[in-house]
């Protein structure tokens, strides 16, 4: 009995050991099995955040890559929602992984990635602006390099988690084998506890085998995502993306058919693609009443029974035949606007999860139906653009004909207008001239006003031309060093006639030390000469007109504003820093505030009653603008009614070296007693005349030829000292035989002067031209043109009147002069000198400065105030104490002044050929200069 107590103490003791070792032993597998069950669900919470995190990331792309194509705003709404379900998710990743540094390490790089992709995202914003050009497609590629990147890290992630799941579910297989072996041998004693252990296990297995079947539903809607987005951003047309779309639902084992409907004009919803569904069946249209309606409205999905009154009674029998056992219709929507309907029939009972894989589906299906609609509006677009192209192209081809065609009428009229007047002009000057006979007074009165009107037309005709010209964009600057000062006496020189009969005063002022510029030498006087001639035709007798030079900065030009009296047309944006300022004052009728912004336009005078009290053809000022923008400049007035006007001309200042004078090209050496021969080629006999009369007055040699091959031969024949060449020859024209003349050694040296309508000055000593004249072209002009390339002048000699109060002076200078070949006649004293001009006009006077009595300085302003003696050449001889006022006073009353030091016969002779250069109207048969 004891011992029967004993063994059942024993066994009770046993048993409670054995209960205690079962208990120990099932607490610790209970442990164990809870902890594999947390880690497991722990990796699948894990997972399921990735999935998710990628999901959202791709539905921020898909909305950028919209607001791209499409440029849409509500895009931009869409893409930030799912950033911040993003950033929930990675948060939560960053939670469920602090036990584990490697997973941290990976969502710290996946968090910088994220930060480089929406950076991305903001500056894409204003790539995506209207006015760039970039192209849809460039534009969706885009950060597609951070998108590379950013895949492998959600990859590295779930591979991550799937080795720890399997690592856990090893261990949890180690547990269980280990407790497996325990009970085994533990059996008999622990059947008691049996049922509670397959209990426990049964009920772990489910759980495993349900993580598992979620893990595995999250790696197949990932990838279905994945397969989805590719073939969205392949798809170029919507068809083929719904094809593709129902492609890949009905591959899954749950959905037996799927079927896309559109809205019809009847409000009905008709199939338009389908996969698994008859066509009787296709054929069935959905209400929009019923569950499609209930769908649309509430933007969400809708399960559909087969036994609802709004099911048609084929489809409710077709769903019946094939056991479906759930249907649901979810709206395919794009922000506002409902695209279709996607209808699904499952043959199991959708889960939640199941539900919203087909809601991220559609959604995802709106935005690609939506970016290839628009994809398809920018290729129409572009072919309208492409074709619009085209169209410019061909217009723009029609004006460059048109162009074309105005640049051949302007060239023909040019010479069709100038070369009758040329003949008109220059044959009224050799009248004029008596090259031909006397000419009674009436007769010289006649042809003084048949040569003024000519030369007005002409005037007129250059300044249409020259308009034409500028605004075709067919007028460039020839630019070559230009000395303001001589710019200044060249002006008043041309308007000083005119100012003495209209008893106007003329002043001009240049600063001193200005150096030399480059610029467009004629033009520069052409818009000289228009602001002085302006200005001295609206000023009264009495008024007064001076013209001031000098150098100014652009921070100076910059500061002149418009305003009541003012307006200010600035010079262009260039590099230059400094300006030539030419301002023209007068004390004239001045212009109202009103009429201020009609100034500069073609053909106008800004009051109608000045076109009939002052001549004019209203070209002058606008000439003046349009060459002043040429060269880049800018103009300035300021006037005030009826106390005159102030006209400005900004040029810039290109500076230019100072260029010494070479001798002139060398003709062909003359015998002893030779008289020089001179070749015209021109095709107009009456230029041929013309320019034959001129040079035989003066006692030169001259031959004609009527086209290029006829001058060639008779270059090589006769051996010219200088040609005189026309451009517009028959054949082979003026430019080809001057390139011609120039290349052959034995004709290269001999000078040509071209005396052309078409004259261009740059073109023409590039190919080699000593000078350069366009007609019509004045004896004189050509005169001095053959003068200056080194031919000696035949003719009468030149008379100076000497002026100086001191005989031995006089003396010396008339010894001077005369060892040169010119007749001086010295006079003693300013009053005398008056006297001797009113008995003989001479052709230069050289009078001193200071001198006692009447001064030099009033001498000059004695014969500048008559109307015969004006334009008589004065050279003034000045000595080193003279004072730099009166010198800037005489400047631009004189043909030069030299000190008296440095006077010499040859530096008389140089002025007068300048002087003979620069005159440009015509007068008697020109003397002597040797």
């Amino acid at each position: 009995m004891h011992q029967r107590l004993n063994s059942a103490a024993a066994g009770y003791i046993v048993a409670i050991v054995v209960v205690l070792v079962l208990t120990a032993t099932s607490w610790s597998f209970t442990q164990r099995t809870s902890r594999a069950q947390a880690f497991v669900s722990h990796t699948h919470e894990v997972l399921s955040n990735v999935a998710a995190a990628e999901a959202a990331l791709w539905r921020a792309e898909s909305a950028q890559r919209a607001f791209l194509v499409s440029l849409g705003k509500l895009f931009l709404v869409e893409r930030d929602t799912a950033l911040n379900v993003l950033e929930q998710h990675v948060t939560a990743l960053v939670r469920l992984t602090l036990d584990n540094p490697g997973q941290q390490l990976r969502i710290a790089t996946l968090r910088t990635l994220l930060q480089e992709r929406i950076a991305v995202y903001r500056r894409n914003e204003s790539i995506a602006e209207p006015t760039n050009t970039m192209s849809a497609a460039q534009r969706l590629e885009v950060g597609a390099e951070v998108m590379e990147r950013l895949q492998p890290m959600f990859r590295e992630l779930a591979a991550e988690e799937y080795r720890l799941l399997r690592l856990r579910e090893a261990q949890e297989r180690n547990y269980l084998q280990s407790t497996r072996w325990i009970f085994g041998g533990l059996l008999m004693a622990i059947l008691a506890t049996v049922p509670l252990v397959f209990w426990q296990l049964t009920r772990q297995s489910r759980a495993r085998a349900r993580a598992e079947a979620d893990a595995a539903m999250e790696r197949n809607y990932t990838q279905l995502h994945g397969q989805a987005l590719t073939l969205y951003n392949s798809a170029t047309d919507p068809q083929a993306a719904l094809e593709g779309a129902l492609e890949l639902l009905t591959a899954q084992p749950v959905f037996q058919a799927a079927a896309l409907y559109v809205r019809t004009d009847m409000q009905q919803w008709r199939a338009a693609a389908n996969r698994g569904v008859p066509p009787e069946v296709a054929a069935v249209l959905l209400p929009d009443k019923g569950p499609a309606g209930e769908a649309v409205r509430q933007r969400r999905l809708v399960r559909v029974r087969s036994t609802d009154d709004d099911v048609s009674p084929v489809l409710s029998r077709w769903l019946a035949s094939q056991g479906t056992v759930n249907v649901v219709l979810c709206p395919v929507a794009y922000a506002e606007q409902t695209l279709g309907l996607l209808g699904l029939a499952a043959t199991s009972r959708l889960s939640s999860r199941e539900c919203d894989f087909i809601e991220q589906l559609c959604a995802q299906l709106g935005v690609a139906l939506h970016n290839l609609d628009q994809y398809h509006s920018l290729n129409e677009l572009a072919a309208r653009l492409q074709e619009q192209g085209q169209e410019l192209q061909r217009k723009n081809a029609a004006l460059e004909d048109a162009a074309r065609s105005k640049s051949e009428f302007l060239a023909n009229m040019s010479h069709e207008l100038r070369t009758p007047l040329n003949a008109v002009i220059g044959f009224a000057d050799v009248l004029h001239d008596g090259l031909v006979g006397e000419l009674n007074p009436e007769q010289l009165e006649y042809i003084g006003e048949i040569s003024s009107s000519g030369k007005h037309l002409l005037s007129l005709i250059n300044d249409v031309l020259d308009l034409a010209k500028v605004e075709a964009g067919q007028m460039s600057l020839e630019l070559e060093p230009l000395n303001p000062a001589e710019l200044a006496a060249s002006g008043m020189s041309m308007l000083r006639e005119r100012a003495l009969q209209q008893r106007v005063q003329l002043r001009a002022q240049v600063a001193q030390n200005l150096g030399l510029l480059q610029a467009d030498l004629r033009k520069t006087r052409q818009i000289l000469f228009n602001l002085l001639s302006n200005a001295v035709k609206f000023t009264p007798a009495g008024g007064e007109v001076s013209v001031h030079l000098q150098r100014v900065f652009r921070q100076q030009v910059q500061g002149v504003k418009s305003d009541g009296h003012t307006r200010v047309i600035p010079p262009a944006q260039t590099q230059h820093g400094e300006f030539l300022e030419i301002t023209v004052r007068d004390s004239g009728i001045g212009i109202e505030p009103a009429n201020l912004e009609r100034l500069f336009q073609p053909f106008m005078q800004i009051d109608s009653t000045l076109s009939r009290q002052f001549t004019g053809t209203g070209l002058g000022l606008s000439l003046v603008l349009r060459l002043t923008e040429l060269h880049g400049g800018g103009l300035r007035v300021h006037s005030v009614p009826q106390q005159g006007s102030a006209f400005t001309a900004w040029l810039p200042w290109r500076p230019a070296e100072t260029v010494s004078e070479t001798p002139p090209p060398a003709a062909y050496p003359l015998q002893l007693g030779e008289v020089p021969l001179v070749l015209v080629i021109d095709d107009d006999p009456s230029a041929l005349d013309l320019m034959q009369i001129q040079l035989q007055s003066s006692g030169w040699r001259v031959e004609t030829a009527g086209d290029a091959a006829q001058g060639l031969r008779a270059v090589h024949e006769l051996h010219p000292q200088a040609i005189v060449l026309d451009l517009l020859l028959p054949g082979i024209d003026g430019w080809s035989l001057l390139a011609q003349l120039k290349q052959e050694p034995s004709t290269r040296d001999i000078p040509v002067v071209i005396c052309s309508v078409i004259a261009q000055r740059q073109r023409g000593f590039v190919l080699g031209a000593a000078q350069v004249l366009t007609k019509p072209v004045s004896q004189q002009q050509l005169l001095s043109a053959l003068a200056a390339v080194g031919l000696p002048l035949r003719g009468p000699a030149a008379r100076v009147l000497l002026v100086d109060d001191d005989e031995q002076e006089l003396q010396s200078l008339s010894q001077q002069l005369q060892a040169a070949g010119l007749t001086a006649e010295p006079v003693l004293g300013g009053t005398a000198a008056l006297d001797a001009v009113a008995r003989r006009r001479p052709d230069v006077i050289v009078l001193k400065l200071d001198m006692q009595g009447l001064s030099g300085f009033d001498t000059v302003q004695a014969l500048n105030g008559r109307l015969d003696t004006a334009d008589i050449p004065i050279i003034v001889l000045a000595a080193p104490t003279d004072g730099s006022r009166a010198r800037e006073m005489l400047h631009s009353q004189v043909l030069g002044i030299v000190e008296k030091s440095e006077f010499s016969a040859s530096i008389l002779v140089s002025e007068l050929r300048r002087a003979m250069a620069h005159r440009a109207a015509g007068g008697a048969s020109q003397p002597y200069l040797p």
